[in-house]
């Protein structure tokens, strides 16, 4: 056995370098840097204190080339891993006795050493943190960046990275101690699975370009565990070039079709039409255990309410539901929409948490009346007025990687879901406070059988992609480690669930790709397309006709123009375009009358019927609506001057 703080090499040697590792691990020191040409360099402290059960195994030594993982990657990136291989190394550690989790301190960052550092301030968000001591970090830090200043050479300082990785079916993060000591904590996330050898439980690599040396490390990382891809192997999707628009921040859970129309209607006036549409949280169809199994909860507009509800159909909620296609095309949304309508909901619904409140303290504290109470919460609960909505532009959809915040309604779908108590690790407990996680806490998960994921994401997807949705945005990837005790730990069912995402993602979503959306260790390295915000690229498919144009002018003597939606009728059956009902009677008969709206589909195709520009000839290349011609004729920078 080597002796403590000793390098140990691995069965399968591949030295990739000639020159010396920079890492050392001697006498409870571990240092970087050192020896120089003429021996004036001295090495740097990175720790002191280290104990002899943490050890160093130089990357040189530990690279195999022949191992799958770095077989698996492209030739150019093995290769610079290779030339690389001195300025880094593995840091671990070895257990007496096996653990699910392994907290182990690997000695004392003194300082003052300025370090930059990204640590999970809750389960769903990482920032950045930044300190000199190691009673600075944070916990459940995911990198930490030092400078090294003994390393200073013509360009400058030093730089140390610190990357905790995934072994085997451990995570691991970064957590402060005592003394300005240093945690490098080790976790599966089920008593079933336990271990006593995290030799290379994180990686550290030294360079003089800060930038360099991220970029260095991630591919050594690359190389080592070969379950995810930098970003030079992936093809970038063609969404990234397109501005497009969430609903989130100006809608969140009160989004319907007429406030997604609105907003789409004012960035296309103002010169920025979206290219694609992100429809986030809002659209699913959702319920709670209590409510009734076939209807969405009603109220459902406070975010601390989404937490506990499931997904009990895979299709859109009622304010969806009824969409027509082509419903609002050209219909002025100011019509029919009121922008102080989701503020005035959400108030609605504090109204109606209150009033819930009230009534379980008043019934804590021994009340037997609760009548009161009760008629508050009735009153509250009268529906504001309904907006009577049929349409909504295509775009892009968001879902949970559960299927939902609170998972899938047990007994809802065909699928084996159960609701399963959440639990945070240590780590997480310790972090801030959060209402989402204080609710899914208080309402579980309702998980659907990994084994059964990709049956979950196919039976969403399809159907998604049936209705010309062009692809999903995928949230709250982090639940999954809540809820990993029977499964393996959270490394094993996030790969379940990963691979099948990535899986349903190349089948429905071939042509865009996808971008992680991953906040913690045990997400961050598991698969080649963790966590996608996968997106499908679907066209809808068109056909040509011919057609008289005439049967697209108003039957309307003194009209005759291009119809224009809506096209409507009077009780004679004259059909008569929006242009013609100034007046509130029908221009052909002469005489007041009810009017009776044709249908979403005429209207459609009055409105999509388009023809080239007339001068297409000079340049245009425009397609424009054939009401429209008139418009864009005047308006068009292509058309001839008839000045001179």
């Amino acid at each position: 056995m080597a002796p403590p703080n000793e390098p140990k090499p691995t069965p399968n040697t591949a030295s990739s370098s000639a020159s010396p590792c920079l890492f050392s691990l001697r006498d409870g020191e571990l240092t970087v840097g050192g020896g120089g040409n003429d021996g004036s360099k001295a090495a740097a402290a990175l720790l002191t204190g280290v104990p002899g059960n943490v050890t160093l195994t130089p990357f040189a030594e530990a690279f195999d080339p022949t191992t799958k993982a770095a077989s698996d990657a492209p030739e150019e990136l093995a290769r610079q891993a290779a030339s690389n291989a001195h300025r880094g190394a593995f840091l671990g550690f070895a257990l007496p006795a096996a653990a699910s989790r392994a907290p182990c301190s690997v000695g004392r960052l003194p300082g003052p050493r300025r370090f930059l550092s990204v640590f999970r301030f809750n389960t769903c968000w990482s920032t950045a943190w930044a300190g000199r001591r190691g009673r600075d970090s944070q916990m459940e830090t995911q990198w930490v960046l030092l400078e090294v200043q003994e390393l200073a050479g013509a360009a400058g300082a030093g730089y140390v990275f610190v990357l905790p990785l995934v072994q085997g079916s451990f995570r691991s993060a970064i957590f402060p101690e005592e003394d300005d000591g240093v945690v490098i904590c080790a976790e599966s996330g089920s008593a079933s699975v336990t271990a006593t050898d995290f030799h290379r439980i994180a990686y550290v690599h030294a360079g003089d370009d800060p930038y360099r040396v991220m970029q260095e490390a991630y591919l050594a990382a690359r190389v080592h565990l070969g379950t995810f891809r930098l970003i030079q192997e992936k093809a970038l999707p063609p969404m990234a070039d397109r501005f497009g628009w969430c609903t989130w921040d100006a809608f969140y859970l009160t989004v319907d079709p007429a406030g997604v129309w609105q907003g789409v209607s004012e960035f296309a006036d103002a010169g920025v039409p979206p290219r694609f549409l992100v429809i986030d949280d809002g659209w699913q169809s959702l319920n709670r255990d209590d409510d009734p199994p076939h209807q969405d909860a009603p109220g459902l507009v406070l975010g601390g309410e989404q937490m506990t509800a499931r997904l009990y159909r895979f299709d859109e909620c009622p304010r969806f539901r009824g969409y027509r296609e082509g419903a609002l095309i050209r219909r002025p949304p100011e019509l029919f929409y009121d922008a102080s309508m989701p503020k005035a909901i959400v108030r609605k619904a504090r109204e109606i948490e209150n009033a819930g409140k009230a009534k379980k303290k008043a019934a804590q504290g021994g009340a037997t009346d609760l009548s009161s109470f009760d008629a508050k919460i009735a009153q509250r609960l009268r529906r504001p007025r309904r907006i009577a909505l049929e349409g909504v532009p295509e775009g892009h959809e968001a879902q949970a990687l559960c299927g939902a915040w609170g998972g899938v309604r047990p007994g809802a779908t065909h699928l084996d879901a159960r609701v399963v108590p959440a639990r945070p690790s240590p780590g997480l407990a310790g972090t801030m406070d959060d209402l989402a996680v204080d609710r899914i806490l208080e309402g579980g998960i309702g998980l659907v059988r990994p084994d059964q994921a990709g049956d979950l994401y196919e039976s969403m997807h399809s159907y998604l992609a049936s209705a010309g949705v062009t692809g999903v945005k995928v949230d709250v990837v982090q639940m999954l480690e809540y809820v990993c005790e029977e499964h393996g730990g959270r490394v094993e069912v996030a790969k379940a669930y990963y691979d099948d995402l990535s899986s349903a993602g190349v089948k429905e979503e071939p042509e865009q790709g996808g971008v992680a959306h991953a906040h913690g260790g045990g997400g961050s390295h598991e698969e080649a397309t963790a966590a996608e915000q996968a997106s499908q690229a679907l066209e809808r498919p068109r056909i040509t006709i011919s057609v008289d144009v005439s049967l697209l002018h108003c039957a309307v003597a003194e009209c005759h123009r291009p119809l224009k939606p809506p096209v409507v009728k009077c009780e004679a059956g004259h059909l008569l375009c929006g242009a013609c009902l100034d007046g509130g009677h029908c221009r052909k008969c002469d005489r007041a009358t009810a009017f009776a709206h044709c249908g979403p589909e005429l209207d459609l195709f009055v409105g999509d019927a388009r023809v080239p520009c007339p001068f297409k000839s000079y340049g245009c290349g425009a397609s424009v609506a054939y009401h429209a011609t008139a418009a864009h004729q005047d308006a068009c920078a292509y058309a001839p001057c008839h000045c001179c």
